[in-house]
């Protein structure tokens, strides 16, 4: 009795053209045997069961073949015979997960040197090739780059990126890619017809679903099923056989989802813990089902599919962690059920929280046009000032005249009005506002903040605001004077006093502020000197030191401010800094 041979190794291809879902590889290699430019080397790159070893051994009786036709193999002569039987003398195989050392690879290059036997090629099909040593790798290398005119190479691999780049360049690479379900089912189709079977459409696309693209797991899986099956092929054959549900059971338990149907969802689970089946296999068919229900979904319904998704994936990864499998799916999918229906007016791009707000803005001028306590709650908070001799006046008095127009306008016209020409903003305004400059300055940007706590307003001028620095601070100067400092102080400036106003930045010779002004802190508020809080070695110490101070004596203060401390400078060149702020440590 011969023995039973499996449907993967019985429909395996035998021509190019039985090959399913390559055409990009098998179209080249025929082009290639019909021309004669077969390269000495080919490096075949995809995941399992999608035909490399067949389309290696296609193409080694290509070129074994007397008579090919447009590159296929005739399949009639002595050596396409002899190649189906038992193979052939010129074609060898290796399996590098078994053969991966060195002393293998040094009788395989013994053996290049010997003719073939019946003239032609000698192919060389090296299966698994990544799992080769890298001492191996290193002694197929110098053959695989010039290798006798009659030896053809062909490497096959499910891991590309463990094969060495300097063998990888050496070759003709082809990535086989995952077949598409829709080829798997209809191979399926034919085969199961072929051998006077019949299945449900819906058990062979279950089987397409999980060979995951490798046509070969799809044929073992339907040798399987077809042995479990009683006459017919069904979906429940199928579940039964991979331990997993069926279609009908993972729609409805998608549907209890979908419908926050509690109840269901424990039901369902129970009868597939019931029934054996494997949970983890289920949570990864569900997400199958969502993912397709994901991409024909809109507006909230596509939300929610993918939020959906999501729980899944993350249940999946819980599984994957070793916790319980029946309770991690049933408390998952019901957290799933669970989620808050989403607003009906999700879709629109404010939330509706807001709605209230703007119908009471909307309705603040009717309000205020009506009566004065209305007109008077709706103002800002200047107009309490201007109605607080009102407020005082006896509840007695005469009813109050009409009012007045309602000063809420006011503040958005003024808000809405060009900036005030620079010639009206004096240096008094620019002193008072400064501790607000300073604080838009370091809200927007603190390296510029930190550069400013050693300069204060000198001047304006003609629309330009002279920026004086403290003697010694020249770096801090020449930053703030460059554009990615200054126009950050210049929108600050625009922004508190109204005005656009250009900014000249100098130093202090003086070593005192113009008349009038006070010096600037460290915070930037007027009132403050700076040079008392500083160190012996700051520039506040030398002012005083050059202004003959009776309490600084000469010889304490050095020559500079910190940048032109040596240490300082070093740093600064070796590492390319800058100095953003100086403060006083404490002894």
């Amino acid at each position: 009795m011969a023995g039973y041979e499996a449907l993967y190794r019985r429909w395996r291809p035998r021509r190019f053209a039985d090959v399913v879902g390559q055409e990009h590889v098998t179209r080249a290699l025929r082009h290639a045997v019909a021309q004669g430019r077969v390269a000495h080397a080919y490096l075949f790159c995809g995941p399992r069961g999608t035909g490399k070893t067949s389309v290696a051994r296609i193409l080694a009786q290509a070129l074994l073949c007397r008579q090919p036709q447009e590159g296929e193999p005739c399949g009639a002569c002595e050596r396409c015979a002899a190649f189906g039987r038992e193979g052939a003398l010129d074609v060898l195989e290796i399996d590098a997960a078994s053969n991966r050392g060195i002393d293998e690879i040094r009788e395989l290059r013994e053996r290049l040197g010997y003719a073939p036997s019946g003239g032609g090629h000698k192919v060389y099909i090296v299966d698994e090739v990544h799992m080769l040593t890298e001492p191996a790798f290193n002694a197929l290398l110098k053959t695989l780059e010039e290798p006798p005119p009659f030896v053809v190479f062909v490497l096959a691999t499910t891991e590309p990126r463990k094969v060495p780049p300097t063998v990888a360049s050496r070759c003709q690479r082809f990535d086989f890619r995952r077949l598409p379900g829709e080829a798997i089912r209809a191979q399926l189709e034919k085969i199961v017809a072929a051998l006077g079977a019949s299945a449900d459409a819906a058990a062979l696309e279950a089987i397409a679903l999980r060979a995951d693209g490798g046509l070969r797991d799809a044929l073992s899986l339907l040798d399987q099923c077809l042995v479990y099956a009683d006459g017919r092929l069904t979906d429940e054959d199928v579940a039964a056989v991979l331990g997993t549900a069926t279609r009908e059971e993972l729609e409805g338990l998608a549907d209890a989802v979908e419908q926050r149907d509690t109840a269901a969802v424990w039901e369902i689970i129970d009868r597939l813990h019931g029934a054996g089946r494997d949970l983890a296999q289920v949570v990864r068919d569900l997400i199958e089902v969502w993912r397709g229900r994901a991409r024909g979904a809109q507006g909230a319904e596509a939300r929610r599919a993918v939020e959906i998704l999501q729980g899944l994936l993350t249940l999946e990864g819980e599984l994957r962690r070793g916790a319980s499998p029946r309770v991690t799916v049933e408390v998952g999918l019901v957290r799933l059920a669970w989620a808050p229906e989403p607003a009906e007016d999700a879709a629109a791009p404010m939330p509706s929280r807001r709605a209230p707000a703007s119908a009471a803005a909307s309705s603040a001028p009717a309000a205020a046009s009506s009566t004065p306590a209305a007109a008077s709650a709706a103002a800002p908070r200047p107009s309490r000032r201007a109605s607080q001799p009102a407020e005082d006046a006896p509840a007695a008095a005469a009813p109050a005249p009409a009012p007045a127009p309602a000063p809420s306008p006011a503040p958005r016209a003024a808000a809405e009005a060009p900036p005030a020409p620079a010639e009206a903003v004096s240096l008094a305004t620019v002193v008072a506002r400064w501790d607000d400059v300073m604080k838009a300055v370091r809200k927007w940007k603190v390296g510029t903040h930190a550069l400013l706590t050693v300069a204060r307003p000198g001047a304006v001028e003609a629309g330009e605001l002279i920026l004086l620095f403290t003697r010694g601070y020249t770096f801090h100067k020449d930053q703030v004077a460059r554009e990615e400092h200054r126009t950050v102080l210049e929108r600050a400036l625009r922004s508190v006093l109204g005005a656009e106003l250009r900014v000249r930045c100098e130093i202090d010779e003086s070593g005192a502020p113009p008349t009038g002004v006070a010096p600037q802190g460290a915070s930037g508020a007027p009132g403050r000197a700076a040079a008392p809080e500083r160190t012996p070695g700051s520039a506040g110490a030398q002012g005083a030191a050059g202004r003959g101070g009776p309490d600084a004596p000469a010889a304490a203060a050095p020559a500079g401010g910190p940048e032109d401390d040596p240490l300082v400078r070093a740093v600064l060149q070796r590492f390319g800094g800058e100095i953003v702020e100086v403060r006083e440590m404490d002894e």
